[in-house]
Formats: structure tokens, C-alpha cells, sequence
């Protein structure tokens, strides 16, 4: 978080969740792109993470943004990663809490996939003032012990350290790409596939429209991309999943002057590269950056 906060100069920013992170990788894209996509991130830790960016001495001159369809509908790691990981100050939360009560949206669930993106199931039932979660925001964002026990335990206490350490440096040369799925391909299934339909959370529709607007006054154009789907995966989906989501995108660019779809709208790979069901491997990320590279320089934002 800090280094997002001291960006090079003249740097193109990506921002997203593991999809990114996996399957965007910056030395292909141009010599100035670093990425800060985030492992499980919905559009709330993509705006958190928008705002420390424009904090920068140095503000990045584009964005290359790719949420997945997915997590425009469900918070499936706010507390055990984001929260975790120290992303966010009490005053982001509380915002959260806040904003997530007035929606007080309903969001469907089916099958394993939690949709927790309303009130309820981020901060549990509302109490007297909300008293609970408030207190739940204030200890979270403190470092209360208690809460950080169990990651502590299962961490070894220090014992994962140096293993850390050394995963960052790597991940800071790599200048933010990472690696989630290690299959020389797979047929496993994505998330996406568990949705009878694609239907954005009002709450996350929200942070999406507002972590936009915060580059729009900063004139600063996001070039947006969609990763592909498994092929195995996009021949399961529901016939109308991929068109909704699509139409739902589209509506940012009449809306938003700097944000631009780029590339293909809605596509698949073939499974040999997959690391995992939702995660381009090595080999999948090169075709696919490279392809994304080329896209870039016809939006001349990379030469």
C-alpha cells in the first residue's frame, strides 16, 4: 500500500483483483506499467487502493483497470485478506459500514459462492447505533490481537517471514505480477458458472462508478480490460450471463468521458492456460499481455 503511494513518474497504473494480478503482467505491457491489483478484491479495495494511488507525488498518467464479473457481485475477502493485510484506516471502513447499511441491497446467492455485499453479511445484523460493528471497525483497524490470532497461528507466528520477504521481492521486481494457479492447464470451472444471471450489487456498482469519477477529476483515462474466461467455463455459463455483463460495462463509457473499453469485451482461452479455474497460468498470462500490449498501443498509451 505504501509503494502505491510513491509511484515512479509518468507510470500507467493496474487496478483490479487476482485476475490482474495474474493475468496482466507489466514488463510485457510497456517499460512504465506497474500493477496493483489485489488477490480478492471487489470494487471497494479497487477504490481504496484508487485513492492512495492519486495520493502520489508522482499521479499515474493512465489506468488499466479489470474487475471480474464475479466480484461486481459478491465481498468474499474483505476481512481475511483486506482488512487483514492492513489496507484500510478506520475512516475507510466506517465509510463502508455506512454506505453498506443506506444500501441495504439484497444480492442473490446460489450454490458455494458467499455474496457478501450488503450490511448483514459484511458487518453482521444492525444492533442499537450499530454499536457491534462499530466496535468490529474500530478493533479491526487497530490491529486488535484477538482478531489476528488465528492468521498468526496458521502463519507460525514469524516462521513465514523470510518465506514473505522473499515472495515480495520477487513480486516487486516482477512490478506486481504474481501467479495464483501453477496447472499446466485445467478444466476447472470459474466462479462465474455458479450465477444464474449477472447482477451487480448496488454497493459495489457504487464503489466501481466512484473509483471512475476520482480519475475523472484528475484527468486521467482508465483503459478498461476483461480477462478471459476458461473456455470450459464460458460453455457453462448461462446464455445471458455474458451479454448482461457486457450491457452493465458499456454503460460507463456514455456516462464516464475518461473510461474506455479496450479489447475484446467478453472472451475466453483455451483451458491448457489455466493455472486454476480462474487464473491464467504463465504461459496464458504472456499470450494474453501480449495481446493487451497491443491494444494499449493503439490507444497510444504505451508506444
Amino acid at each position: 500500500m505504501d509503494t502505491a503511494s510513491n509511484l515512479p513518474s509518468n507510470s500507467v497504473v493496474i487496478l483490479g483483483d487476482s485476475r490482474a494480478m495474474a493475468d496482466l503482467i507489466p514488463k510485457t505491457l510497456g517499460p512504465d506499467v506497474v500493477n496493483f491489483a489485489v488477490g480478492g478484491a471487489s470494487t471497494f479495495e479497487i477504490y481504496a487502493f484508487a485513492k492512495k494511488v492519486l495520493s502520489s507525488p508522482n499521479p499515474p498518467r493512465a489506468i488499466i483497470l479489470s474487475v471480474s464479473p464475479f466480484h461486481f457481485t459478491v465481498m468474499d475477502t474483505l476481512w481475511d485478506r483486506g482488512v487483514k493485510f492492513g489496507l484500510f484506516d478506520w475512516r475507510t471502513l466506517d465509510e463502508l459500514r455506512i454506505r453498506a447499511r443506506a444500501e441495504n441491497e439484497v444480492v442473490n446467492s446460489r450454490n458455494s459462492i458467499p455474496n457478501y455485499a450488503d450490511g448483514k453479511h459484511i458487518f453482521g445484523p444492525e444492533t442499537f447505533f450499530d454499536i457491534e460493528a462499530k466496535i468490529k471497525v474500530g478493533l479491526f483497524s487497530n490491529r486488535f490481537p484477538a482478531y489476528y490470532f488465528s492468521a498468526m497461528v496458521d502463519g507460525g507466528f514469524f516462521l513465514r517471514k523470510s518465506k514473505n520477504l522473499l515472495i515480495y521481492k520477487d513480486v516487486l521486481n516482477a512490478r506486481g505480477y504474481h501467479s495464483f494457479g501453477t496447472a499446466d492447464g485445467t478444466q476447472d470451472l470459474g466462479p462465474e458458472t455458479k450465477f444464474p444471471q449477472f447482477k451487480p450489487a448496488p454497493l459495489l456498482d457504487h464503489y466501481f462508478s466512484e473509483t471512475i469519477q476520482l480519475f475523472l477529476k484528475k484527468n486521467i483515462p482508465v483503459f478498461y480490460i476483461t480477462a478471459p474466461l476458461n473456455e470450459v467455463s464460458v460453455a457453462k455459463l448461462d446464455k445471458h450471463f455474458s451479454e448482461a455483463y457486457v450491457s452493465y460495462i458499456q454503460t460507463f463509457e456514455s456516462r464516464f468521458s475518461n473510461f474506455h473499453i479496450t479489447g475484446t469485451r467478453f472472451s475466453s482461452m483455451p483451458w491448457r492456460y489455466y493455472g486454476d479455474g480462474s487464473h491464467l497460468n504463465e504461459k496464458g498470462a504472456e499470450v494474453f499481455s501480449a495481446q493487451v500490449a497491443n491494444w494499449l498501443k493503439l490507444t497510444g498509451v504505451e508506444n
